[in-house]
């Protein structure tokens, strides 16, 4: 049994892109992989909790026997629980069977619980365009919390001033992900396996428009797990596509808030999972934001002409 180190990275080529489609490990989580060398019947064949995967012919009808050390967990980071080697092939059944009496369902729950009220990696306070101080420290540079490559939830209260496309939030378009606001007020995330800022992978844009210097609360959601991208605002949500990629690049981009951007930003905070709409609901209800938006609108019914001749 092992449970997936916290940070991976993954190959930008499709083909590495499609194995890890096929069966890739959750972040973090518990589960029961099992690898057959069956040499009877010249096969190769993965299995994940008890169930096979995948199968392909072996290229050898022997291995080698050698004097090399053998290791368990060299460079890996994670947890290991009951490793064993059989020198036979274990069929179906068997492998099965295994899965059931090893209590790994019970662990992934726990995993379960554990995320549930897991907090956020990451969270900016504040930033405004108008405070240069908040201008100068955009930049956060390459924070470790901030290499997301597998679920990820972002979530913050924003005004925009509408007017230019700008990022609010930004690690690698070709990364870890990117959140901006177009001119007319919609929303774009990126995220992607190139590992490079200017190649980005796939492009997600809202269909709701933020109004012009109005408060409100928004969040977008990478569920790799179900493989689903979702946006939502003020605690609906609002758009859901499907995931391109089943990871993002981990890369040595440094992270920012508000570069270009022409507004406020208040309670920006990154997941390292994606959260439901129970969550989100309730992170919109304790965020203050239908006050703010109050303001907004008292702002606006007392304010003078523009212009008088």
């Amino acid at each position: 049994m092992i449970r997936r180190p916290p940070r991976s990275t993954l190959s930008s080529s499709s083909a590495a892109s499609d194995v890890y489609k096929r069966q890739a490990l959750e972040d973090q989580r518990w589960c029961h992989a099992a690898v057959v060398r069956d040499l009877g019947s010249g096969r190769l064949q993965w299995y994940l909790d008890g169930n096979k995967c995948d199968e392909v012919e072996a290229e050898h009808a022997m291995a080698a026997v050698t004097d090399c050390n053998a290791c368990v967990g060299a460079g890996y980071d994670g947890e290991i629980r009951n490793l064993q080697v059989y020198d036979r092939a274990l069929g179906e059944e068997e492998l099965s069977k295994l899965y059931e009496q090893s209590g790994v369902e019970a662990m992934k729950q726990v995993d379960d619980l554990r995320r549930r009220w897991q907090g956020p990696v990451y969270t900016h306070p504040k930033w405004s365009s108008e405070i240069p101080e908040h201008v100068a420290n955009s930049d956060l540079g390459n924070l470790a919390e901030l290499q997301v490559g597998g679920d990820q939830t972002i979530v913050m209260c924003l005004r925009p001033k509408l007017g230019e496309c700008s990022q609010a939030y930004s690690k690698c378009r070709g990364g870890e992900g990117c959140v901006s606001v177009e001119e007319d007020g919609k929303m774009r995330y990126e995220y992607g396996v190139s590992g490079k800022d200017e190649e980005p992978g796939q492009t997600f844009v809202s269909g709701f428009a933020l109004e012009d210097q109005r408060w409100c609360h928004a969040a977008v959601v990478r569920d790799l797990g179900s493989g689903r991208l979702q946006w939502y605002l003020d605690g609906n949500k609002c758009d859901e596509v499907e995931a391109e990629h089943a990871m993002a690049a981990v890369t040595d981009c440094n992270a920012c808030v508000g570069a270009g951007y022409d507004g406020e930003i208040r309670n920006l905070q990154v997941y390292d999972r994606a959260l439901g709409e129970e969550e989100l609901s309730k992170l919109y209800e304790q965020s203050g934001v239908e006050a703010m938006k109050q303001v907004d609108d008292l702002r606006r019914r007392w304010q003078g002409p523009v212009y008088t001749h």
